[in-house]
């Protein structure tokens, strides 16, 4: 397993090398749809060392990596999101955003450090990332509505992510100190 999760950030990160400039979504490709109802999202908002649970490299910038609940091995993986650069999963399906998120309504965590935010839903979810002022935006919501469960701003300096506590857990990333 750790093996393959390598693999997968290796290839991502190559993929984020040579993409950068065509990365930028524009409104129609910046939602999709992945089928999935429950999520571990890898926050990661000062980058992080050599993982020697994981055997990966060192990233330095602030970045997000989404995963099915529980999978994080090329199978899994769903969304990798930086200041500037995003790659969706080919099973993930752009649905177009023309729909406006708003908060869910839940009580909020906020999340500064690097943690693994683990995430079940009652229903499918949508990931929407978009290009915003000195990065990018991430943001779960139910299905291709405008309630939005889960928000992530992704900067080179001072990245946050804040969710509802009734769908999502914060805890440390497994095999990082």
């Amino acid at each position: 397993m750790r093996r393959l999760f390598a693999t997968v950030l290796l290839v991502v990160l190559a993929l984020v090398a040579g993409s950068l400039a065509s990365a930028r979504p524009t409104a129609a490709d910046a939602r999709f749809r992945c089928g999935v109802k429950a999520i571990d999202i890898y926050f990661w908002p000062r980058g992080h060392r050599f993982l020697p649970a994981y055997q990966c490299p060192a990233y330095a910038p602030a970045h997000v990596e989404i995963y099915k609940k529980g999978v994080t091995t090329k199978r899994g993986f769903l969304l990798f999101l930086s200041a500037g650069s995003r790659i969706v999963a080919r099973g993930c399906r752009s649905v177009g955003d023309k729909v406006v998120t708003h908060w869910d309504g839940g009580p909020i965590k906020v999340v500064k450090k690097a943690r693994r935010i683990r995430c079940s839903f009652p229903t499918k979810v949508q990931l929407r990332a978009v290009p915003a002022l000195d990065g990018q935006r991430l943001i779960v919501a139910f299905g291709h509505t405008s309630r939005s469960v889960l928000f992530a701003e992704i900067k080179r300096r001072g990245s946050i992510a804040d969710y509802d506590s009734r769908y999502c857990r914060d805890a440390a990333v497994p095999g990082v100190r």
